[in-house]
């Protein structure tokens, strides 16, 4: 029952740091119109050997950011949630 115990709290604490990581990098598109790969890695404390690109690549797919990667500049364009947008609109009229 124990190791049982330690293995939830375990698995809640990796789910947490996960989420975490994922509103983090989220949040750089509400400062930040582009930001490149290393400076996406220094500023949510990732370590340089992560792969950058295929982390916002699987965040862009899972529709949890909105961005565009580009691959030649090694760079992400942070987008607006454009769902929100028409939301916006409808309490303003």
């Amino acid at each position: 029952m124990e190791i049982l115990l330690k293995d939830d709290i375990l698995l809640l604490a990796n789910l947490t740091v996960k989420k975490l990581l994922e509103r983090k990098v989220k949040s750089l598109g509400d400062v930040y119109l582009t930001l490149g790969y290393q400076e996406i890695a220094q500023k949510v404390n990732l370590d340089a050997n992560t792969v950058i690109e295929q982390y916002v690549a699987k965040l862009i797919k899972e529709k949890f950011l909105f961005a565009q990667i580009n691959q030649e500049t090694q760079t992400v364009e942070f987008k607006e949630d454009m769902s929100t947008i028409g939301l916006v609109e409808t309490l303003e009229n």
